[in-house]
């Protein structure tokens, strides 16, 4: 039998970069539903409702609200959370779902709980990817595992973007999404989530920024002095430089301090095995991506 082939050590050892990896959107769903019904696409999972389909898939063609799915315990009744607002609906009907989903989404439902404990969702989407369920599940072990878990929601969650950098993880509210994680780093990584230091060597970047905005998250944290939470940013300002290079120019505060930071970006073409499979296959796709080229304060 031959060694399975994981797309996640080739891209560690491609040394690609990680910085302005994350997917994004402008609003997260998170369902609960069993593990074992999940598919290689959440959507497509045994005894989804078609008229959630429906309204998750809408929910995302219309508002850029995207679905992530995390294990829950029945099919017949779910939790629903939406971010970033970090509004939970407890206990709904599956059969209700839908429209939870569509009255939430479209402003004509306000009531829920108000989640105040960060969510921390790690893929270990084994479904999908088999780095997701080697390294995802053995960081869910190392977490559970900490003395600090319980501050935290520590959730196994379906596909996050990215299965070459496994095992990922996406902390919500705040959208920091991080990649080529292991076990040792399960106690900072648990800090981070509690609003404590991001860990910079392993962070992707924003959900809720767009690729290149990315970049300036990863800009300012490595501004940061050790140990300190992150920054809070001002609006980001694009300048194009030319056809391959843009600045990105904002202002990054701190607790005690603040300061104007300039971010040289370069657009450049990469080529990556996106998964498992492409690796198997032996089959490269192509990618364009930005890199921090310089900063500047």
């Amino acid at each position: 039998m031959s060694t399975p082939t994981y797309c996640s050590l080739l891209a560690a050892a491609a040394r690609e970069p990680l910085a302005g990896t994350a997917s994004h959107g402008r609003g997260c769903i998170v369902v609960a539903y069993p593990k074992r019904l999940w598919g290689p696409n959440v959507l497509s999972a045994e005894g989804l409702p078609v008229a959630l389909v429906d309204a998750l898939v809408d929910a995302q063609e219309r508002f850029d609200v995207v679905t992530r799915f995390v294990a829950g315990d029945s099919a017949e009744r779910t939790e629903i959370t939406f971010y970033p607002a970090a509004v939970r609906f407890s206990d709904v009907p599956i059969e209700a779902a839908a429209d939870v989903v569509t009255g939430y989404v479209s402003g004509s439902l306000t009531r829920g709980e108000l989640v105040t404990r960060p969510m921390l969702l790690t893929c270990t989407h084994g479904q999908r990817d088999r780095c997701c369920a080697r390294f995802g599940l053995a960081l869910m072990d190392a977490m559970r595992a900490c003395e600090n878990v319980g501050a935290i929601d520590v959730r196994e969650a379906s596909h996050l973007g990215g299965d070459r950098f496994a095992p990922t993880v996406m902390i919500l509210p705040s959208g920091h999404v991080y990649g080529h994680l292991t076990p040792e780093d399960a106690p900072l990584l648990i800090e981070a989530a509690r609003g404590g230091a991001p860990l910079l060597a392993r962070f992707r970047g924003s959900f809720w920024r767009d690729v290149r905005a990315q970049l300036a998250d990863v800009a300012a944290f490595g501004l940061s002095r050790e140990g300190e939470a992150p920054p809070t940013l001002s609006s980001i300002d694009v300048t194009e430089l030319d056809d391959t290079h843009s600045e990105l120019s904002f202002r990054a505060s701190w607790a005690d301090r603040s300061q104007a930071v300039r971010v040289r970006c370069v657009r450049e073409h990469r080529r990556v095995y996106g998964d498992c499979r492409a690796a198997d296959a032996k089959r490269t796709g192509g990618l364009d991506a930005w890199r921090i080229e310089n900063v500047s304060t």
